[in-house]
């Protein structure tokens, strides 16, 4: 995750890895071969060397990489101290176009969504890396990090209300994607989620998530969530209105 000064709140660029066995060259034939102009850039991000960059929808640059040059493990000094950045979701005014963009381009996958208007999207075993709200803006929604267990979860409200920092949403357990989560408002205004204890689809062929013992469906499949019908929270209160604008 790199943060930049700028004269207001945005998403700018996302960065995905492709296979370590996978030139860039090879990248930018591809992409060439479906219509998409690329370049190679360098010294854009620490630890790795070079991108692949391209347009994506609602002025989104995506970078792809191949190798990166990780950083030992240190152990934080107070604070949350996620695991990773789990995940980013954005608005868009184009939803249908923006899914079948990252679906065809990037080679994603449909997870779940939320009627027609919301919708999650895995590229690994995890439950969703982005995901997609229609609306009347562009731009970023909400990001997410993944925090070690539930203990960690309740240590980052703790950490939260030291300083003085109101919780949004949560804590909860979602019905989209199962996982526990709690979320605030970063200095920018946009939502910060810490989360714990997502689904996953740790075999693509069976086509259903793990199993656990929170699923309402047997097996749980990626599917639509009806509004009114299917319970968006398992426990704790549903997402605000506001949440789902």
């Amino acid at each position: 995750m790199t943060i930049q000064q700028g004269q207001r709140s945005r998403l700018r660029r996302i960065c995905c890895q492709v296979d370590s066995n996978t030139e860039l060259s090879d990248v930018a034939r591809v992409l060439d071969s479906i219509g998409i102009s690329s370049t190679r850039e360098t010294g854009s991000y620490p630890g790795i060397s070079a991108v692949q960059s391209f347009a994506g929808p609602d002025d989104l640059s995506i970078d792809l990489f191949n190798v990166v040059a990780n950083q030992p493990p240190r152990a934080g000094k107070g604070g949350v101290n996620p695991l990773k950045l789990g995940h980013v979701a954005s608005c868009t005014q184009s939803i249908d176009s923006t899914i079948s963009f990252y679906k065809t381009v990037l080679g994603f996958r449909f997870s779940d969504s939320i009627e027609d208007f919301f919708v999650w999207l895995r590229c690994c075993a995890d439950h969703h890396t982005l995901n997609f709200i229609a609306g009347k803006r562009t731009g970023l929604h909400h990001i997410a990090f993944e925090l070690l267990d539930r203990t960690r979860l309740l240590d980052a409200c703790e950490v939260l209300g030291s300083h003085d920092i109101d919780i949004f949403f949560g804590p909860a357990r979602a019905g989209v994607g199962h996982n526990l989560h709690v979320y605030h408002r970063a200095p920018d205004g946009y939502l910060v989620e810490f989360f714990t204890e997502l689904d996953q689809m740790s075999d693509e062929s069976t086509g259903y998530f793990d199993p656990r013992p929170w699923h309402r469906d047997s097996p749980q499949r990626p599917k639509v969530w009806k509004l009114g019908k299917d319970r968006l929270s398992v426990w704790g209160m549903p997402p605000p209105p506001e949440f789902l604008e």
